[in-house]
């Protein structure tokens, strides 16, 4: 019982704060975000908007800005963390903007994994322990990283489960790498004024990595409802066999009480 409360208040809290940040973030900044990379002008005013807003009008206080922010989308599930990596391209530029982006993530990711206390708990344990038995377990990592889960769900792997932190860095790093390059390179190409064809190769590049995170989440969700349903119907009948075993042993010792007051010998099954 101990151990579902923890794996609750670890997995389902996040989800749930993630979940009301983004519908909060939405109503009061939607009309303040570009979701349009075809218009560049957008995203040129709102870079100077973020800019003069929180006062980081050069190299260093931007650095300082996006780290901030980044360590707020990692560790307090703060919503739009593309939007933070588009800017580490659109300020830093590609090379700059994508390092230290992609350093400073998996930074996070392992002092998070440094601090968290591995206890084994069953549906969890169990669906790793199977995809680690049919040689899926890697794969089983990409699709949580890649997943719009929080770190403090996909890092349930390690802390209930049983992958360990070399493992769940590695795969994280291939996405982070990946994912982070195209944020960044979007961010690099806005700031330099790009053509028609960029553009247009642009917003079709974000079409299509928006959804794979979607389709990440529903398979990670759907395989591991199904390993906790197979869990709890193991769990109901490992107690009903209990409960006939008792209900015979109770029954047993009725018929041996019934013979002992009649003088015969209990009867006893071969």
């Amino acid at each position: 019982m101990m151990e579902s409360r923890t794996v609750a208040c670890v997995v389902l809290v996040p989800l749930a704060c993630t979940l009301c940040l983004s519908v909060l973030f939405h109503r009061e900044l939607a009309s303040r975000v570009p979701h349009d990379f075809s218009n560049s002008s957008a995203w040129v005013h709102f870079a100077h908007d973020v800019s003069s807003t929180m006062q980081a009008t050069n190299t260093l206080t931007r650095i300082a800005l996006l780290l901030s922010l980044h360590t707020m989308h990692i560790f307090l599930c703060l919503p739009m963390l593309h939007i933070t990596k588009v800017l580490y391209g659109y300020w830093l530029g590609i090379l700059l903007g994508w390092c230290l982006c992609c350093g400073y993530e998996l930074v996070l990711f392992r002092l998070y994994l440094q601090i968290i206390r591995k206890v084994a708990y069953g549906p969890i344990f169990t669906y790793t322990q199977e995809a680690r038995a049919t040689g899926t377990l890697f794969r089983e990592n990409i699709f949580f990283a890649i997943s719009s889960l929080p770190l403090q769900a996909s890092a349930a792997l390690v802390q209930f489960g049983d992958v360990s932190i070399t493992e769940f860095m590695a795969a994280n790093a291939i996405v982070t790498a990946v994912m982070s390059m195209k944020n960044v390179l979007c961010g690099s190409l806005l700031a330099s004024s790009p053509t028609a064809r960029q553009l247009l190769m642009l917003a079709i590049l974000l079409s299509v990595s928006t959804i794979l995170p979607t389709i990440s989440t529903v398979y990670v969700s759907s395989q591991t409802l199904l390993v906790a349903l197979r869990e709890h119907s193991g769990h109901e009948a490992g107690r009903e066999a209990g409960e006939r075993e008792k209900d015979e042993q109770e029954a047993c010792g009725d018929a041996e009480d019934t013979d002992k007051r009649d003088g015969l010998e209990p009867s006893h099954s071969p």
